[in-house]
């Protein structure tokens, strides 16, 4: 996809050779199976209907929250090209700032899932929402480490990164979408607990929800 973008062979073929990597990818998995000789395992005798039910389940949540993503993150810059496209490219700037806070966030925090899987496997509610509340303190204190410098010092920032024009024209913009992140990403902790205990129908409506409050 990248050699293709680079010699500009537009966005059907970066398309194509990205679906390409992904069926290579399935034929990678089914070999791999049949080279260790597990072929057993994958059979309809193992199928389970209530792990079926959990599995799709599991599914509407996953799909709800990726509707949800593309609702918050996936729109924003064809609105405000839209409407306004000479600050396309200064919003993009701007929004590439803030999702600065996800990347680490992200992947600390989701060390929680199989830890919250174990907990939940035990029953055990009162530990579990103890883990909830001192994750959430834990996970919002290394938020306020990530976007206190990035706040403090984003002028400066764009201007050695993008230039003083840019900085000039994305900084307001770059400035209220760290301040949504840091304020979505406090719940994390939250979600990603919920998912690992299995309460993934209890969360089809809030994702939704937001991504259609960011739309607007």
């Amino acid at each position: 996809a990248a050699w293709a973008a680079y010699h500009h062979q537009g966005l059907y073929i970066i398309a194509a050779w990205i679906a390409l990597g992904n069926l290579l990818q399935a034929a990678a998995y089914l070999w791999a199976w049949s080279l260790l000789d597990m072929k057993g395992v994958l059979c309809w005798a193992n199928v389970d209907r209530a792990a079926v039910k959990e599995f799709v389940t599991f599914c509407y949540a996953v799909f709800a929250t990726q509707i949800g993503s593309i609702l918050i993150t996936g729109l924003d810059l064809p609105i405000v090209a839209a409407f306004d496209f000479r600050s396309a490219a200064y919003y993009a700037v701007a929004a590439t700032v803030s999702n600065m806070l996800i990347v680490p966030q992200g992947a600390i925090v989701g060390t929680l899932i199989p830890i919250a899987s174990g907990m939940s496997a035990i029953e055990n509610p009162t530990r579990m929402g103890e883990a909830v509340l001192k994750t959430t303190r834990y996970a919002t204190a290394l938020l306020c480490i990530l976007a206190l410098p990035l706040l403090l010092g984003i002028h400066s920032f764009l201007t050695l990164w993008v230039g003083p024009d840019y900085a000039r024209h994305a900084l307001l913009s770059a400035v209220i979408l760290i301040v949504a992140q840091f304020v979505r990403l406090t719940l994390m902790p939250y979600a990603s607990i919920g998912f690992a205990a299995g309460q993934q129908h209890q969360m089809l409506i809030s994702p939704l929800g937001e991504g259609i409050a960011n739309l607007g």
